[in-house]
């Protein structure tokens, strides 16, 4: 059930696609984000993604920003020929809308699709996934059609490419004498975003470690996971030093075990080579 905070929210949504309509005049717009999927709170944006055949001209998002008398504006990031983006705020509520034609979305799909893209463009696609058409509903249907059919290969590729830790336990008398405590953490938190990233791909879902939000959400979409995984990855931030690194290699080995059964055909051998091993220090 909506919230009158979401409510309230939908409402002004409402207001930005109309105002973009009557001056820009996309051929679909998507909202995204936890707007969309009924997770804001009062610190949400209002994010969009907007689909155009020629991008609009610099004068007619003025002239939408306008209608709505918003303020504040500015670009995200300087504007091409194919993509652009927008912040600014309509009656104190940030909204960041991004402008994109046609051919450059569809070329992004094809990128994270055929071309087994593992970059942040898998952010666009999963938010594609969880969006909600405000405006040409069946060229969104048809892309989220695309979405949903997950090719087993960019499975694999995910988990070849995330199966790959640095094995603090192995190290762990190295690093009591080395004054590392914040290359540790870093090292830990590396860590709890290569085990989402293998388990990404066994589960077949979208992921990125960039600005990655609503982990305990997309946790809840993994079925071939180690127990508990939530409150366990944040132990890997939370905890002392020694129960972290105790910590990240049970995980490890959890997924490894997961990779092995579900997906034999990927090579584990250099993640278990140093599974259960501690380094002894040399003496002449």
């Amino acid at each position: 059930m909506a919230t009158s905070l979401h409510t309230a929210f939908l409402a002004l949504a409402d207001r930005v696609a109309q105002a973009y309509s009557t001056h820009t005049h996309p051929q679909a717009i998507l909202l995204t984000g936890s707007l969309a999927d009924g997770t804001c709170d009062g610190f949400s944006d209002i994010d969009m993604s907007m689909y155009y055949d020629v991008l609009p001209t610099p004068a007619q998002l003025t002239q939408a920003q306008a209608s709505l008398d918003a303020r504040d504006a500015f670009f995200l990031a300087p504007p091409t020929a194919d993509d652009c983006a927008e912040d600014f705020r309509v009656a104190g509520a940030e909204c960041q809308i991004a402008h994109m034609t046609i051919a450059s979305w569809e070329g992004t799909l094809t990128q994270v699709l055929v071309q087994l893209d593992l970059s942040p463009l898998q952010k666009a696609v999963s938010g594609l996934l969880r969006g909600r058409a405000l405006a040409g509903s069946e060229m969104i249907e048809q892309w989220q059609a695309q979405a949903r059919a997950y090719p087993p290969a960019l499975g694999k590729a995910m988990v070849e490419h995330y199966l790959s830790f640095f094995p603090l336990w192995y190290r762990r008398a190295f690093l009591q004498q080395r004054d590392a405590t914040l290359w540790t953490r870093e090292i830990l938190g590396e860590t709890g975003y290569h085990i989402l990233g293998v388990l990404a791909g066994l589960n077949q879902r979208y992921y990125t470690p960039f600005q990655l939000k609503q982990m305990h959400h997309f946790i809840a979409t993994l079925t071939l996971a180690p127990h508990d995984l939530g409150a366990r990855l944040e132990r890997l931030v939370n905890a002392d030093i020694a129960s972290a690194i105790d910590e990240a290699e049970a995980l490890v080995t959890e997924c490894v075990a997961l990779v092995k059964l579900h997906m034999p055909e990927v090579d584990t051998s250099a993640v278990q080579r140093r599974l259960g091993q501690r380094q002894a220090p040399w003496t002449p």
